[in-house]
C-alpha cells in the first residue's frame, strides 16, 4: 500500500480544531491516558498481554508513535482537539485500522479528558472524522466498538447515527458493535 501520509489535514468544527498526532501531543496524551477514569474504559482489566490502568510516560510515547506511523501509513487517523474559544487539548479522536471478528475495519474512536465529559466534544470530534472518514479518505463503512456498559459511548454512537449491528469480542473482551455507511451517512 503507498504512502497516504502527506494528506495528514486538520480539521475543524464549530466548537474544536483537531490536529494530526504529532510528538506535540504527549502532555496531554500522558494526561489522558495516565488518568484513572479514561484507563478504567479502555484498559479495564488485565488480559493477556494488555496490562489494566492508566498507562505510564512510556507506554503514551508508544501510543504516540503508533498513531504518528498510522498517518504514514494512511489516508486518516487520530486527532487531537482543541478548543477553538480557549485553545486547550480536550482529548483524542479519529479513525484507525482495526480487524473485527477476523476481518479488517477502520474504526472512529474519541477519548476526553473527563472534565470535558457530558459536553458534546466527543461527538462533535467524531462527527468531524466520520465525515473526513468518508468524504477525505473515500471509506465505505466505519465501525464503532465500545464495553456494554460504556453509556456516554454507546450515547455517542447514537448521536452519530451509528447502527447498532450486535456483540463481539474485541481485544480480549466483550463489545457492541456499531457501524455506519457511507451511504447511510450520506442520507
Amino acid at each position: 500500500m503507498p504512502s497516504h501520509g502527506a494528506h495528514k489535514a486538520a480539521i475543524e468544527t464549530d466548537r474544536l480544531t483537531g490536529q494530526p498526532t504529532s510528538p506535540a501531543h504527549v502532555d496531554c496524551a500522558v494526561e489522558l491516558f495516565g488518568d484513572t477514569e479514561v484507563a478504567a474504559w479502555i484498559w479495564p482489566e488485565e488480559r493477556e498481554g494488555v496490562d489494566s490502568g492508566p498507562r505510564s510516560p512510556d507506554q503514551v510515547r508508544q501510543i504516540l508513535d503508533a498513531q504518528i506511523e498510522h498517518w504514514t501509513r494512511e489516508s486518516f487517523g487520530w486527532w487531537w482537539w482543541r478548543e477553538r474559544e480557549s485553545g486547550r487539548l480536550v482529548g483524542e479522536a479519529g479513525l484507525q485500522r482495526t480487524t473485527v471478528d477476523g476481518s479488517p475495519a477502520v474504526e472512529v474512536g474519541w477519548t476526553i479528558l473527563p472534565e470535558h465529559w457530558g459536553k458534546g466534544l466527543a461527538s462533535e470530534a467524531a462527527a468531524a472524522a466520520l465525515r473526513y472518514g468518508f468524504v477525505r479518505a473515500g471509506l465505505k463503512e466505519i465501525v464503532a466498538l465500545t464495553l456494554p456498559a460504556n453509556e456516554r459511548s454507546l450515547a455517542v454512537m447514537r448521536k452519530l447515527g451509528m447502527e447498532p449491528r450486535g456483540e463481539v469480542t474485541h481485544a480480549g473482551l466483550p463489545h457492541v458493535l456499531f457501524a455506519q455507511t457511507r451511504e447511510g451517512w450520506q442520507a
